[in-house]
């Protein structure tokens, strides 16, 4: 069995040989390095955006919801009182009849008070 070990490390030192060698190589991965390192501070940027956008979002959901529950308060509190208004247009339409009932009776009153007279009258000779 062959050891790869002394080939392997061979190889290693040959490309790490290269790389000096080269170092346009070398500054353009470290330009690429830079490149990239940009990039994810740009996505960290774009991640705290979106977590505070969410956070927003989340706010005005709850907001709309406070919104919602308070409007239909409202439409049950304009129901209940539509309901008393139809109510009270019922008993103020009974009511207007009471001072007509009331004159009626009291164009009776005289006759009334004659004919008690005309009972105590007789009831005192008795």
């Amino acid at each position: 069995m062959p050891r790869r070990w002394g080939s392997g490390w061979i190889s290693c030192r040959s490309r790490c040989r290269r790389s000096i060698a080269a170092p346009t190589t070398c500054s353009a991965s470290k330009t690429a390095l830079d490149g990239l390192q940009d990039s994810l501070g740009q996505v960290d940027e774009l991640a705290k955006r979106t977590a505070w956008q969410y956070d927003n979002l989340k706010q005005s959901r709850q907001d709309l919801e406070t919104l919602r529950k308070e409007i239909q308060d409202f439409y049950k509190s304009h129901a209940a009182a539509v309901q008393l208004r139809d109510r009270l247009g019922a008993d103020s339409r009974g009511a207007r009849g009471v001072p007509r009932t009331h004159h009626h009776v009291q164009r009776g009153v005289p006759e009334l008070d004659a004919r008690m007279d005309g009972i105590t009258s007789k009831l005192a000779i008795c």
